[in-house]
């Protein structure tokens, strides 16, 4: 979810992906990807500063069900950072993963850094407790939410405003599901998830 953006504030939209508060017997890694996709989305449509000044962020892990990291294989993360890359008109500025296992390290290394244009790989750190810090210090404390030292009201405040706009944009989603390619006219044939 984006945090709200304090009065004159120019600059990227700051955003925090956390999976706290997730019932993983009910909600799959991929359909939280959706909902972050979805946010994306709405972004898209009523932030001009959002395409202009680019998304920076956090992706938090504290609390991030163990069961998850099971779920990141190659071609998920392969094909989520593609369509982040070239599917969306989006200027990643920075990515922070915070809190992570130590065996993510080894996943993002692995698994995640190798699909990472040159840009984005300089961009997208998974940094310890003191570059944490040194991460968030570049933003005005007015800009970031009071778990991460600042003064823009709570996480958890802001994740219940992005549910209430997301739920706000329903009839929107389940038109937009409805559109697609015709497949027939295609040339070659699609690649698909299971394709990779």
């Amino acid at each position: 979810f984006p945090v709200p953006k304090p009065e004159n504030y120019v600059g990227p939209v700051f955003t925090i992906y956390t999976l706290r508060n997730v019932q993983e017997n009910e909600i799959s890694l991929l359909e939280t990807m959706k909902v972050f996709f979805m946010t994306l989305e709405i972004l898209l449509m009523e932030d001009d500063d959002f395409v202009i000044s680019g998304i920076t962020g956090v992706v938090d892990h504290n609390e991030c069900p163990v069961s998850y990291y099971l779920q990141f294989t190659p071609v998920l993360m392969k094909n989520f950072l593609q369509c982040i890359q070239n599917a969306y008109p989006l200027r990643v500025k920075g990515c922070a993963v915070f809190n992570t296992l130590t065996v993510f390290e080894t996943i993002f290394n692995t698994f995640i850094k190798p699909f990472l244009g040159s840009k984005l790989r300089k961009r997208v750190t998974v940094p310890n407790k003191e570059q944490s810090k040194e991460f968030l210090s570049k933003f005005p404390r007015s800009l970031l939410p009071i778990e991460y030292g600042g003064t823009n009201g709570s996480m958890d405040d802001a994740a219940e405003q992005w549910k209430k706009k997301v739920e706000s944009y329903r009839q929107w989603f389940l038109d937009d599901a409805k559109y697609g390619t015709n497949e027939k006219l295609r040339v070659d044939k699609s690649k698909t998830i299971e394709d990779g």
